[in-house]
């Protein structure tokens, strides 16, 4: 007897770079609202997404839950703390395996 065995696509995860007015860099006025966000495919609504923000010195860790659409967004973020220069955004997601899926994206600070 010959049996089937379908394998569902992989995962992925994507973060979306935040415009920040088009230009991609958070002013003085922007840095204290900024919005991250992004998508996965092959998920689960209520599965967790990891998420750092980072300009090299300082780090904020937070996490987002995947939504039916399979979106995911963090609260707004005040990062007026944050050195200028480039900000790295990072986000994980780990499947019931324990595979990685991992994306990033950069925008600039400039106070």
């Amino acid at each position: 007897a010959t049996k089937s065995l379908e394998i569902g696509a992989a995962p992925t995860i994507t973060v979306t770079r935040p415009t920040l007015g088009g230009d991609y860099t958070a002013n003085a006025i922007e840095d204290d609202t900024v919005a991250i966000a992004g998508v996965t495919t092959s998920t689960t609504a209520g599965e967790t997404v990891t998420v750092s923000i980072t300009d090299g010195t300082t780090t904020v860790l937070d996490s987002a839950l995947i939504q039916n659409d399979l979106t995911w967004s963090l609260t707004p973020l005040n990062l007026s703390g944050f050195a200028d220069g480039t900000i790295t955004v990072s986000a994980r997601y780990y499947d019931i395996n324990g595979n990685e899926f991992n994306d990033s994206t950069t925008f600039e600070h400039d106070r």
